[in-house]
């Protein structure tokens, strides 16, 4: 069977103070000017959005949803959580949640190997890093049949 992930959903909380410069001819530093930049990762962001999880994931099609998240989340509610409002959805769940912190491709082929025996049809990377690279890895080896041939798949 042929699987086609289009993309993960991904739930980051993360800041930033990142100031966009960049380095002139003669070595200064400057302001960027206009830029116009499409990046295809959809960002959901504000109060009371983690209750849209379910209909945003409806949006992307697929019934049945890999939840990937880390014991650390699951102990703290929140992929319980998700898990509820998915289902709430119409949608059946599957829930991976042995993420180990930055994963490496053994992590990756259980998360794999997981997805492959539910038969899943979209990814919902829940949590921090390790968890949203283990979600990516998964849906890069699923959607293209590949193998990670690094130790991290942060390093991908």
């Amino acid at each position: 069977r042929a699987y086609h992930i289009c993309r993960p959903v991904i739930w980051h909380f993360m800041t930033s103070s990142l100031q966009p410069t960049h380095t002139s001819s003669v070595g200064q530093l400057t302001s960027v000017g206009n830029f116009d930049f499409n990046q295809r990762t959809r960002v959901v962001f504000g109060c009371g959005k983690f209750s849209d999880l379910g209909s945003l994931a409806k949006e992307l099609g697929g019934q049945q949803v890999l939840l990937v998240t880390d014991a650390g989340l699951r102990n703290a509610g929140y992929s319980t959580k998700a898990e509820l409002i998915l289902r709430a959805a119409g949608l059946d769940v599957a829930v991976f949640d042995d993420v180990q912190e930055n994963p490496t491709s053994e992590d990756v082929d259980r998360c794999v190997a997981f997805a492959r025996s539910n038969e899943i049809g979209l990814i919902v990377g829940l949590g921090g890093g390790s968890s949203i690279d283990c979600a990516k890895g998964a849906n890069f080896v699923l959607t293209n049949g590949a193998e990670f041939t690094t130790t991290k798949a942060s390093e991908m």
